[in-house]
């Protein structure tokens, strides 16, 4: 699997090129691309580049959603913290990776993981509507898809250690 986070804006085309250098080393059957915003413009890219081999978009409709009338203030403060830290996760990994293969480091995997355990934990219903379901509906059409140990799973980095971890259960 391979992660693939567009990172600033003046470095996005950079990236998209390490992006194509890095998939030409790895020479998948075919490509799956799930990221939460930017994923046609990635597909359109890789189409281009990669004439012989299947581009896929793979989504789930989920408005991501949690109900906010009548909670509580506590709950509300509880939610913005968790948002903050995974906006300052996904900032400082930003910023120390020079490169998209750098993002594919188990140190990276393992501030995501260690994150969304503490999400999970302290709002729990939150974690599964935000996050679980989408994941869960992508997992689902990628099995569906047979997607094998030759194809490629382009994701963000906060979902990439969970996809890491279901296909290592599920042996791919």
């Amino acid at each position: 699997m391979l992660i693939y986070a567009p990172g600033k804006e003046d470095h996005r085309e950079k990236s998209l090129k390490e992006l194509v250098n890095l998939i030409i080393g790895k020479n998948p059957g075919r490509i799956f691309i799930s990221l939460e915003s930017g994923s046609e413009a990635v597909r359109n890219k890789l189409t281009e580049e990669f004439k012989n081999i299947p581009v896929n978009v793979v989504e789930c409709d989920f408005a991501g959603k949690v109900p906010d009338k009548g909670q509580s203030t506590d709950l509300q403060v509880k939610r913005k913290v968790l948002e903050l830290g995974l906006d300052t996760i996904a900032k400082y990994v930003e910023n120390i990776n020079e490169s998209v293969e750098s993002l594919n480091s188990e140190i990276t995997m393992s501030l995501f993981r260690a994150f969304f355990i503490f999400y999970s934990n302290a709002m729990p219903e939150d974690y599964e509507i935000l996050y679980e379901d989408r994941r869960m509906c992508i997992l689902g059409k990628l099995v569906h898809e047979k997607i094998e140990q030759g194809d490629l799973l382009i994701v963000s980095p906060w979902d990439a250690y969970w996809f890491k971890d279901e296909f290592e259960k599920i042996k791919y």
